[in-house]
């Protein structure tokens, strides 16, 4: 346990110096004009106001900025806990992520806001875990830390610096140090390398937290492919991504409730994706999940409302400029847009056909293609339960998209059991006592509403 607080208080140290370090050239007026994000939703905007607060502090204060920042989120997860607010903080966050990317926010404020937002999360999980969605019945999601040990790496280290045992151009100390907690390290490069790994994989999954619920945790990436140091082969690329995004503004098809799984030739590093679309009340987000040749995954998401897409490399820091993160992210775009755009819409292969992706019904007979063009093989997913073993596994099956569209659904007020342990919310208890409902203990309330849902079209 006191490792665990010395590892936060580490943590906290070097996420407040960054935000002030972040934020230290950079005009107040410029902070207050690029983080106002607005929300029609009252609980979401105190929650903004709250954020938005602590940033501008650390900017006017930052002699105090450490006291500040751990006052803030020890008293916000206590807000955010008893008056059951993850999917507000969820909502908040997707919100905030969002805003940041698109509405173009200075390099230098977005991580310092970004950052807060994260660590906040990490408050509201337990020791050792990270936080990854939410259940429908809203409680929290969470997995082991993609890296639990690596932060005990850098506190023995650096307390044996302290101490005097040792200084930091030691480097069979370092290796020591590192090697008891499973990694190789060579020299201080090696660090940064493991550093910025951690730090990249942490944010995929986190990215992911307001979309996954316990339907949706077979699309997080697990095992995870590390991005550093670039591996990547380039994917030839048929028409610019614009393209795609123009056909996904007319979608015809939506996919099967467990998804599609896509395996390929001639796809770079790429050897399937897996995706899945998740019905919301005003939008459709699609989740994917890449296969890596190496059998690792990298997860993200496309928000067809906002025309969005997130991937692993989405605000990589200095690795842009480093190792080109920017030309990677933007060739994974363009190509997984592709195969959503076949996968949902009208799109053929018409011009240009050598470069088209080949779509084939057996990937061992696949005819003719050419060297650069990839080949492609779609499978719909049907879970089952294994016997004996209890667990959910998937069936391929051959899939045609012309075989599903969405249909809007209303779904009436209804009340659900909750897991053992768990409490309706306040707004749950009022929106039934207003109906002339009646919870008993272990039961909430959900008010009517409309979803867009997947049938089986019949002709």
């Amino acid at each position: 346990m006191a490792l665990y607080q010395d590892i936060r208080k580490n943590k906290l140290m070097a996420l407040t110096n960054a935000v002030c370090n972040f934020l230290k050239n950079v005009d107040i007026d410029d902070i207050i004009d690029q983080l106002f994000i607005k929300s029609d939703n009252p609980l979401t905007w105190e929650l903004i106001k709250k954020f938005e607060g602590v940033v501008l502090n650390c900017k006017l204060h930052p002699e105090r900025a450490i006291k500040d920042v751990r006052n803030f989120l020890i008293s916000n997860t206590e807000f955010i806990k008893k008056n059951n607010l993850y999917r507000d903080f969820l909502d908040f966050y997707y919100l905030v992520y969002i805003n940041c990317h698109t509405k173009g926010i200075d390099n230098l404020i977005f991580p310092a806001y970004l950052s807060i937002v994260l660590e906040q999360a990490n408050y509201l999980s337990e020791e050792g875990k990270m936080l990854v969605g939410l259940h429908t019945d809203g409680t929290l999601i969470t997995l082991p830390d993609t890296y639990p040990n690596l932060e005990k790496a850098v506190i023995e280290f650096y307390s044996k610096i302290k101490s005097h045992k040792a200084s930091t151009d030691q480097l069979n100390t370092l290796r020591k140090s590192y090697k008891k907690y499973g990694f190789d390290v060579k020299n201080p490069n090696d660090i940064s390398l493991i550093s910025n790994n951690e730090q990249a994989v942490s944010n995929e999954f986190h990215s992911l937290m307001s979309i996954v619920d316990e339907d949706y945790v077979d699309m997080l990436p697990i095992p995870h492919y590390e991005p550093y140091p670039v591996h990547i082969t380039p994917i030839r690329q048929w028409f610019g991504t614009d393209k795609y995004i123009e056909h996904l503004r007319e979608r015809k098809y939506i996919l099967p409730s467990k998804g599609v799984t896509c395996v390929f030739k001639n796809a770079g590093n790429i050897q399937e994706i897996t995706f899945r679309e998740k019905c919301l009340e005003d939008k459709i987000i699609m989740l994917y999940k890449v296969k890596m040749d190496n059998n690792k995954y990298i997860s993200g998401f496309y928000d067809n409302k906002l025309e969005f897409f997130n991937d692993i490399w989405k605000g990589s820091g200095r690795w842009q400029t480093e190792v080109n993160t920017v030309r990677i992210s933007n060739m994974f775009e363009n190509f997984i847009l592709e195969v959503y755009a076949h996968l949902t819409t009208g799109m053929e292969v018409i011009y240009k056909k050598n470069a088209g992706i080949l779509i084939v019904e057996d990937m061992k007979n696949t005819g003719f293609y050419f060297d650069t063009q990839p080949v492609m093989q779609i499978f719909k997913l049907n879970s089952k339960v294994e016997k004996g073993s209890g667990e959910r596994v998937f069936e391929r099956r051959p899939f045609s998209k012309s075989e599903y569209i969405a249909v809007e659904k209303t779904i009436q007020p209804l009340k659900r059991k909750l897991p053992e342990g768990a409490k309706a919310s306040t707004n749950a208890m009022k929106l039934a006592k207003s109906l002339g409902y009646t919870l008993e203990e272990g039961e909430t309330f959900v008010g009517k509403f409309t979803k867009s849902v997947r049938v089986t079209k019949k002709d």
